[in-house]
Parts: C-alpha cells; sequence; structure tokens
C-alpha cells in the first residue's frame, strides 16, 4: 500500500481538474497567466496547469501575472525561461494558501526584497504577522532590517549566504497561550522562552488561519519533534479542521486507508475543487471518492439523483 493513498488523492483531482479550468477560463479578458498556462501556445505539463488553476482560486490573475512572467521577460525570445520560473513560483505560492495574496506580495516586496524564494520555509513571518496585525507586519520587520523601500523586480533566486529565516526581536516574544499546552505536551522542551522560534512561527501560522490551539493539539503527532509535527500541520492550514476530519474518513472508508498529514497536504487543492460545487460537504466528499466530475455530480444533485447511499455504493465498487 506504499505511497497508494498519495495515488489515490492524486487521481481524484485529476478527474476534478477539467472543471476546476473551466471556471477560470471562462473569466472575460484572462490575464497573460491563464493564457499562457491555461490555454497558451506555451503549454506545460498538466500538472503544472492544474496548479496554476488552483492558484487562481486564491490569486487575481494581474498579481499572479507579476509573480510568474517577470516584467520585461520576451516570450518568444526565451520560450523556457519564463515556464521554468512559473513552476519554481508556483510550488512556492501554493505553500500559503492560508494567507492573503495582497500580503504575500508584501512580504515578498519589502523584507525579502523580491525573492520570492525567501518565502520557503519562513516561520518568522508569522510571528511577526501575530504581533503586529492589520496587514502592517511586512513593513514593520523590513523597518527593523533597515529596508527603506520596497523592491521593484521579483526575482526566483536560492542566493548563499542568505539567512535561512527573518530575524524576530526578543522583545516581541511572549508565550500567547502556548505555554500551557507546550509544557505538558513536550515536557523536554522547557519553559516558553526556551521553545525554538520555529514552533513558535509554526504556531502562530495556524492561529492566524482559525485553528484553536485544542485543535492544533489533536492533530499533533508527539513522537515526532514538535516543529516536524507543526510542519505538517501547517501546510493544511487552510483547510478547517471539519474539512481534513471529514476528508480523511471518507478516504479512510472507501479508499486506500486514512491519509496522515505528511500526505493530506495533497488534500488542499481537492477540497478547494469541490467547494466551487456548492454541494453539501459529505456529497461532494463522496462524490470525489466516487470519481464523478464535478459538473456531473452537481447536475445529479440538481436533479434529485444524487444521493449518499449511492455514492457510497459506487465508490466502494469503483475502489
Amino acid at each position: 500500500m506504499a505511497g497508494s493513498i498519495e495515488a489515490f488523492i492524486d487521481e481524484l483531482l485529476t478527474i476534478a481538474t477539467p472543471y476546476w479550468q473551466r471556471l477560470f477560463t471562462a473569466r472575460p479578458g484572462p490575464a497573460l497567466t491563464t493564457e499562457l498556462l491555461l490555454t497558451g501556445a506555451h503549454r506545460p505539463t498538466g500538472e503544472l496547469t492544474r496548479r496554476i488553476a488552483l492558484l487562481l482560486d486564491h490569486w487575481e490573475p494581474d498579481r499572479l501575472d507579476t509573480f510568474l512572467i517577470p516584467p520585461g521577460t520576451s516570450l518568444g525570445a526565451f520560450p523556457y525561461g519564463p515556464l521554468e520560473h512559473a513552476r519554481k513560483v508556483v510550488g512556492t505560492l501554493l505553500e500559503h494558501l492560508d494567507m492573503p495574496a495582497a500580503e504575500i506580495e508584501d512580504w515578498v516586496r519589502w523584507p525579502f526584497q523580491g525573492n520570492i524564494h525567501r518565502l520557503h520555509g519562513s516561520t518568522m513571518m508569522h510571528l511577526w504577522r501575530e504581533v503586529v496585525p492589520d496587514g502592517r507586519a511586512a513593513r514593520q520587520a523590513a523597518a527593523r532590517l533597515r529596508i527603506p523601500r520596497p523592491a521593484d523586480r521579483l526575482t526566483y533566486a536560492i542566493t548563499p549566504g542568505l539567512p535561512a529565516d527573518l530575524p524576530f526581536p526578543l522583545e516581541f516574544r511572549r508565550p500567547a497561550g502556548h505555554d500551557r499546552w507546550l509544557a505538558r505536551h513536550y515536557p523536554d522542551l522547557g519553559p516558553w522562552h526556551d521553545v525554538p522560534d520555529q514552533a513558535l512561527g509554526l504556531l502562530s501560522r495556524l492561529r492566524l488561519a482559525g485553528w484553536t490551539v485544542d485543535e492544533v493539539l489533536g492533530r499533533l503527532d508527539t513522537r515526532k519533534p514538535i516543529t516536524v509535527s507543526l510542519a505538517e500541520l501547517a501546510r493544511v492550514a487552510c483547510l478547517t479542521r471539519a474539512e481534513l476530519d471529514r476528508w480523511q474518513d471518507v478516504l479512510a472508508e472507501a479508499g486506500p486507508g486514512r491519509p496522515g498529514l505528511a500526505a493530506s497536504w495533497r488534500l488542499r487543492g481537492l477540497v478547494r475543487v469541490w467547494r466551487h460545487t456548492g454541494l453539501p460537504a459529505e456529497l461532494a466528499c463522496w462524490s470525489a471518492v466516487a470519481r464523478l466530475p464535478p459538473e456531473e455530480a452537481v447536475a445529479m444533485h440538481a436533479s434529485g439523483t444524487l444521493t449518499l447511499d449511492g455514492l457510497k455504493a459506487l465508490a466502494l465498487l469503483r475502489w
């Protein structure tokens, strides 16, 4: 069964992708990103097309254009350069579906000085976001770093010598309610002020995404180092706990097994596709695992023929 959970989720997302793409290509006046990566002559692999469609649910096309296609790039002169840049950027932006797109751009342009790659593994920005609310955190962090203005040009540069993460002022550190359960479940860590900044940053990210401390507690695998377990959970911060529970339970009943946190990040795209159908949550889950295309499930629901018992029978038959 090794790898079967991941392959099963990927198959379900592949089935739903044409519906997802039609939602966005039907928009009037498609942006350059949409034209290039969904319908244009430089058609990428299906995997990249699918990922771009997921981003277009979260990003305004014009803003995404700026990230995926560097200003001034001639697509005719560099037919592969922009596409390779897009592949790198898409994977990075998909890690942050729990953050508003405008806020992500602020972080990249101000403290990260235009380098999109620096979003990878950044946990301190979430501590800044929690301490400095209302969208001002990125500029406050930039001021602390003595950065006077935002970067005009966006790049994706893996630059040796850059610090792995942002600094976080010692005077800003605070327990924020974390110390009670950290001490209880991770006694070897000691008092909260000895907890790694990375762990506190991941906790802040989940709290900012709407997860309560109890919801985080119920998900962490305390057999793993806290930063590992929190990082796995943070990858699905854009889902609610109810959504994660529902989809994991249905996959356990109708598929190869219940996906753990390490595999559940693949559910982000699948859940977002089926949210758009407007179907009741349980019917949406079972329609997916029954391998129904979303438009077919919507039509059946409108005609009154989409039933939970029927979907369960179909899903188990097809598995």
